[in-house]
């Protein structure tokens, strides 16, 4: 909860962080396949198309990184107005009534569809909000959206409706 300094009536607030150890493979990843591309480009003597070659994976796998970092360091927040995403660089608020879409998205890593991950879009005209299922709290944020869907009345495409029952969660129902 916290205090609303203009009029000072308390708002309900729900905070999820990514975890720095939900994206620590990836980080490493990166970090091992930087070094490979360095150590090649500067201590081995290599053609100068190669050396382009690797300089452009240098830059490409330091923008993953940095992607990486902002995602480790951002937090989702929900009141019962809007929805907040803020990392190091910028914060995006949208709120619950200029939510134009919402979509749920299931990524197999597996041909029998048993493993993957999930991310939920939440759209407005302007901007959109993306949560990854690597959030702790991921199922919490899937009740919050399918509780407000009721009070704002959002329509949903056949995938997300088939993801969200998958999660346990009836979107048009609220006894079921």
């Amino acid at each position: 909860m916290a205090l609303n300094k203009k009029d000072n009536t308390i708002k309900i607030e729900k905070e999820f962080k990514y975890k720095l150890q939900s994206n620590l493979w990836n980080i490493f990843q990166t970090v091992l396949w930087l070094s490979i591309l360095i150590y090649v480009s500067l201590i081995m003597n290599i053609t100068k198309t190669i050396l382009i070659l690797s300089i452009l994976f240098i830059l490409l796998f330091s923008i993953y990184f940095a992607f990486l970092i902002i995602k480790s360091l951002s937090k989702i927040t929900f009141t019962d107005k809007e929805v907040i995403r803020t990392n190091l660089i910028n914060k995006n608020i949208i709120k619950w009534k200029d939510i134009s879409e919402v979509k749920l998205h299931y990524y197999s890593t597996r041909r029998d569809k048993e493993k993957g991950w999930m991310v939920l879009l939440l759209f407005n005209n302007k901007k959109k909000i993306a949560i990854h299922s690597s959030i702790p709290g991921f199922d919490k944020i899937l009740e919050e959206i399918a509780s407000k869907t009721y009070s704002y009345n959002y329509l949903f495409n056949y995938y997300t409706e088939k993801n969200f029952k998958a999660m346990g969660i009836n979107l048009y129902n609220k006894d079921k």
